[in-house]
């Protein structure tokens, strides 16, 4: 449900048949230290919530993602949490029904043997990605994703001004990926990509 101003702290969040904990229509919450696993859905859901800080949690065995910003989640801190062994993502942004602005930090967080990519922005903006360690996973280490097909210029398929600085990437199937259309102006600075098959974007 909707809130603002809480904490969720210190709790397992264990074998829920949907979300381990989701921030619905929710801004300035504090998620910390909470140890959320083995859930049906994504472990931690942020659904057009803002502002919110989630830090130093153990978010794993999802069946879906490890944490995901969905639908306008604007201006969160993703900081100091181990995101790992989930089938999908580690750590997903995706502001899509927002694409000129995105404004999350996702910084010195630990992403490993996840399913798919570790760390992925989908069509969003001004997200920044920093100092995190992404290894071990099936697909890429960071991914920056835009359009999927050529179909001119869409608003909603935008991944554009990201900054993609400081991250250690190895051990996976590529290290930092750049692709498809509409994914432009983003900068990648003094990134370490190392014992990936594909170490280049």
């Amino acid at each position: 449900g909707e809130s603002d101003t809480n904490d969720i702290t210190n709790n397992n969040c264990h074998h829920n048949g949907q979300f381990g904990i989701e921030l619905l229509n929710s801004n300035d919450i504090l998620v910390d230290r909470n140890i959320v696993n083995d859930n049906s859905k994504i472990n931690i859901d942020l659904n057009n919530s803002n502002n919110n800080t989630i830090t130093n949690n153990d978010s794993y065995n999802s069946n879906e993602d490890g944490i995901a910003l969905d639908f306008n989640s604007t201006n969160n801190l993703i900081q100091y949490n181990k995101c790992h062994d989930n089938l999908h993502f580690g750590i997903a942004t995706d502001t899509v029904h927002l694409p000129h602005y995105g404004g999350n930090t996702i910084d010195s967080n630990e992403v490993y043997n996840n399913g798919w990519d570790g760390l992925i922005v989908i069509r969003g903006d001004y997200n920044i990605l920093s100092n995190n360690k992404s290894y071990n996973n099936t697909g890429c280490g960071i991914k920056i994703e835009g359009l999927v097909q050529s179909v001119g210029t869409d608003p909603d398929g935008r991944t554009y001004y990201n900054n993609i600085s400081n991250n250690e990437c190895w051990n996976n199937d590529y290290g930092i990926r750049e692709m498809y259309y509409e994914c432009k102006y983003n900068a990648f600075n003094n990134n370490n990509n190392h014992n990936n098959r594909i170490n280049q974007m």
